[in-house]
This record gives C-alpha cells, structure tokens and sequence, in this order.
C-alpha cells in the first residue's frame, strides 16, 4: 500500500493496494521515495528456471512476458486472499528447525501460477506458436548476453540460425518491435542507468556499451530522447 511509482525499465506504473508486479532478468527499476508497506521477494535464477522446467507454458506468458505491455496485476479479493495465506506459510517454513526447500519451492511455485492466472484473466492469453515463442525468449537473453559487445542484429540473427525476416516478423508481431529496435531499447536502457546511478564519464559509459566514442554514444542516445547524456544526468539528478 502507499501512493507513489515504480519505475520499471524507466517508465512510472503507479503503486495501488494489492498490485503486484513481477521484474524480468535483466530489468531496471526504481521505487520513488514514499510511504509504504508491501513485500518484496527475491526469487533466484535457479529456482525460476525450475519452475519454468516444471511449468514450460508459464514462461514468457503473462507476467512472465520480457515484453509484455503490463508488468503487474490488481489482485482480486480472491486471489489476495489466497496470496496472503501463501505469505503466512512461507514466513512459517522459513522459521521451521528443518526448513524443507522442496516446500517452500511449491509453495512459491503454486503462488507464482496464481498470480499469472490472474493476469490472464484480466488481460486474456494471446495465442502464440511455441516455436515463435522460444525464439523471442532465446533472443532476449542473447542481447542481454551480448548487447555490450554487439550491436549489430545480424550477430543475434545468425546465432538463432534463422533469417532475418523470419525474426523480425515474430518481434514485431509479439513486441512490436524489430531486433534492431530492441538491441537499441536495451542499450538506451543500460545507458539511462549508468547516467543517474552512477557518475562515470560519458566516455567510460560510451566504452562499457561497446560503443566506439563518447561522441558516437551521444548521437545515439540523442536520437532516441532528444537529449544529450549529459543533460539527461542533469535533468535527472
């Protein structure tokens, strides 16, 4: 609860009572400064990865979706209420003597198909080819892997093994997005984070992206907001 943003990937989703929102590897966010009470859970890369092994048709679904328009979900009173009860048995497991991870894995799990559940029932379950599907989620943690290094989409491309038209048709049918404009999304990204939490120059920012001067970097991220590096750190300190 509390009235306020958070701010995912740069953008503000405003705070509401009983809204949850679930971060992807790799996402930025921020809290505003405000009163609140909620939880945060911190879930690892080895029990998500778990979980989508158990659960193949959850990953990239819903809340799970890297590119999906709405990263949180207003629970019902239902599904609040199921939540909560979930919370209490996870704060019990956790201070049992002989704390079993097996449970406190399905009890998450069971929470996690929940939450998603939900969030297919306010904003529906786009069909999607399973193919089409695994491309877009090995694509993304190709850039994530390699976005410093290259910037290219003909690198990302050839690592999928599939051509250039056959990819661009699946992002931009589930994104809306090209490979060339998500490579870009997520270095204007990395860039905007450097910028307001870090106070390295803007020729260091320029080498740490994989770009080849800081001249070059701040045609780039002018391009995409109208500012300068510079004035943007500026505007946004």
């Amino acid at each position: 609860s509390g009235e306020g943003y958070h701010y995912i990937n740069f953008k503000p989703y405003p705070f509401k009572k009983n809204r949850i929102y679930l971060l992807q590897e790799g996402q930025m966010h921020l809290i505003s400064e405000f009163e609140r009470d909620g939880w945060i859970i911190l879930i690892s890369e080895q029990l998500i990865h778990q979980f989508f092994a158990m659960h193949p048709m959850e990953e990239g679904s819903g809340l799970f979706d890297p590119f999906g328009a709405n990263p949180f979900i207003d629970l019902d009173s239902y599904t609040g209420l199921f939540l909560n009860n979930g919370l209490s048995l996870l704060q019990t497991e956790l201070i049992n003597k002989h704390l079993n991870k097996d449970v406190l894995f399905h009890l998450l799990s069971v929470m996690l198909l929940k939450i998603n559940e939900q969030h297919s029932k306010v904003y529906g379950k786009e069909p999607v080819v399973q193919r089409d599907k695994e491309v877009l989620l090995s694509l993304r943690r190709l850039i994530n892997q390699y976005y410093r290094r290259e910037h290219n989409t003909a690198f990302y491309v050839q690592a999928l093994g599939i051509n250039i038209k056959t990819v661009n048709h699946i992002c931009q049918r589930l994104t809306q997005r090209t490979v060339h404009d998500l490579i870009k999304d997520k270095l204007l990204t990395e860039a905007k984070m450097l910028l307001l939490t870090t106070s390295v120059s803007m020729k260091e920012i320029a080498f740490q992206l994989g770009f080849s001067d800081a001249a070059y970097f701040g045609r780039f991220f002018k391009k995409l907001t109208n500012l300068t590096p510079a004035s943007y750190r500026f505007n946004n300190s």
